[in-house]
């Protein structure tokens, strides 16, 4: 009997060693105490002391107390469903998102991307990387056992100043001169050109000459000056604009860009050689074009000492342009003199002349736009068949023969 009560004596004492420990064991098996550290702050997160609110069933869904392996299955699950890692872990964990937001305030980051503004020339800002809690490798150190994490971030690349002035690169510049032009036909390609700098064009979208200047009138700013009007020179408001659009044709067909309509003139324009005109009337004559690249383009106009120049940036594709014109036929003009007493009375005799109209050729001709691939020709596209029509100069002058120069007499020495 005494035997008996030693041995149950020692049973119960053992019992009250490996009970305790085996309790331990089975709590650590399913439980989450860690402490998160996050820069020079910790948080402590215990499962255990968040279970006493949850009912039966609740705890049952959320493998209270499955083990961690299961634990992660169940988070899995639930993001094949359609829920976020977070939703997930903090179903799994409960009161876990108290401890996340307390995170949140030490390293969430938005991200804010770099910017560019365009009004002819470029001003970029300065972007900013976003940050956050990195939940997917948070997940796997907490269910992999871990008792002491550091917080894992994850960084969200903005898009840098860098990234984008490779997008804003120059693909194309064409210039052309109006050194003889008058003071109203020189404001008004200034104004032309002032109404298209700083135009933005998005990938896929058009291009309007007429619908961006408007119509060339008065009340729009525009003044007289020499216009093209039925193969003659002719005062018209808005002269000057048609070499708006043609250094600005120019510029667009080096660009690469997609012409959907131009025009050419009746008479060879003396700024551009025949074939890449871009003739221009408000509104039955259009010069339109389409950004067919994957990115944004932007087009500058500057006028500076009686030259205009367009340039275009944009993403390079790797490809250049250049512009080729094939003569077909050319009819010399003639030179024509005139008298008309009653239109220039200032003109009395055969050596006084003016300039009435200045001659123009006439021309048959085809343009060629070539693509290069390095020095290498890759394809050569017909722009366009222009013909011009012959003008002749027109010289007026006066009708008297030219009164003969007397000789100097010089005095006689006696």
């Amino acid at each position: 009997m005494k035997k008996i009560l030693i041995l149950t004596a020692l049973a119960i004492m053992i019992a009250g060693v490996f009970v305790p420990l085996t309790v331990c064991a089975e709590q650590r098996a399913w439980n989450v105490d860690v402490v998160l550290h996050c820069g020079d702050r910790s948080y402590r997160y215990d499962l255990s002391g968040h279970i006493e609110r949850l009912s039966a069933t609740s705890r049952e869904n959320r493998g209270v107390y499955m083990s961690l392996r299961v634990k992660k299955q169940i988070c899995d699950q639930l993001c094949d469903s359609g829920f976020t890692r977070r939703q997930a872990l903090c179903y799994v964990l409960p009161d876990f998102e108290k401890v996340l937001e307390q995170i949140d305030k030490q390293v969430y980051r938005k991200v804010t991307d770099s910017t560019v503004r365009f009004d002819g020339n470029f001003t970029y800002t300065e972007g900013q990387d976003g940050k956050q809690v990195d939940v997917d490798k948070l997940c796997l150190l907490l269910f992999g056992g871990k008792t002491s994490v550091e917080v894992p971030v994850a960084v969200t690349r903005c898009v840098d100043k860098d990234s984008l002035k490779q997008i804003t690169q120059s693909l194309s510049k064409f210039t052309t001169t109006f050194y003889n032009s008058t003071a109203n036909r020189c404001h008004n390609i200034r104004l032309a050109t002032e109404k298209i700098n700083g135009t933005v064009i998005k990938s896929g979208e058009s291009f309007s000459f007429n619908k961006v200047v408007g119509d060339r009138t008065g009340a729009n700013g525009f003044l007289d000056a020499k216009v093209i009007l039925n193969g003659s020179y002719t005062d018209g408001t808005g002269g000057g604009v048609c070499q708006v659009s043609t250094t600005l044709y120019n510029a667009v067909l080096l660009a690469g860009l997609e012409v959907k309509e131009s025009h050419c003139h009746t008479l060879i324009p003396s700024y551009v050689k025949a074939g890449f005109d871009a003739m221009v009337a408000y509104p039955t004559a259009d010069l339109c074009f389409v950004n067919n690249t994957p990115y944004t383009v932007y087009i500058s106009g500057k006028v500076n000492n009686k030259t205009v120049t367009f340039e275009i940036f944009g993403k390079p594709s790797g490809y250049t342009f250049k512009r080729e014109s094939e003569e077909l036929q050319r009819t010399k003009f003639s030179t024509k003199y005139i008298v008309d007493k009653a239109k220039y009375p200032e003109l009395q005799y055969t050596d006084q002349q003016l300039v009435v109209q200045n001659g123009s050729d006439g021309v048959k001709c085809v343009s060629y736009l070539v693509v290069y691939k390095g020095d290498r020709v890759v394809e050569k596209r017909q722009v366009r068949r222009s013909t011009y029509a012959k003008v002749d100069r027109i010289v007026a002058q006066g009708d008297l023969p030219p009164v003969p120069e007397q000789e100097e007499q010089l005095p006689t020495i006696v």
